[in-house]
């Protein structure tokens, strides 16, 4: 009886052993969350879609809830780029592994004044509204 309870208690130990081995090598998997994040960025005059406009995404969390502010947005990746095309939308789809409750999206007029000039705009944004997002930007010759 000693020797069988030995035998299978050795076996036991080697299992744990292994899944610790493998958990300390290749870390514990995480859980990861996908946005999709889908804007259109249009003048605030006419609504009509601007082409070319680099719109910069971050996903984050506010430490404090009633904080709306770009400055109280703390990033959980890597802000993304992505850039407007003729009818003005941009699509990406961002990931982490920190569920984020809010977006932070900037945008930035840099193709100069091939149409129009753009005062540069940022904003916080939950993160179930990012499916369908409207930026209004305001023109800087008018």
């Amino acid at each position: 009886m000693k020797d069988f309870i030995l035998k299978y208690f050795s076996r036991l130990l080697a299992v744990i052993g292994c899944g610790t081995l493998v958990t300390a090598c290749y870390g514990v998997p995480y859980e990861q969350f996908s946005t999709k994040v889908s804007c259109t960025v249009v003048d605030a005059d006419n609504g009509a879609p601007i082409k070319g406009i680099q719109v910069r995404m971050t996903m984050g969390y506010r430490p404090s809830a009633g904080d709306n502010t770009v400055q109280g947005l703390v990033p959980i990746d890597e802000p993304v780029n992505a850039y407007t095309g003729q009818d003005g939308k941009v699509e990406e789809y961002l990931t982490s592994f920190r569920e984020p409750d809010c977006l932070m999206i900037e945008c930035l007029d840099i193709d100069g004044a091939d149409n129009g000039s753009y005062v540069p705009s940022s904003g916080i944004y939950r993160v179930e509204d990012a499916g369908d997002l409207e930026i209004t930007l305001e023109n800087i010759d008018e």
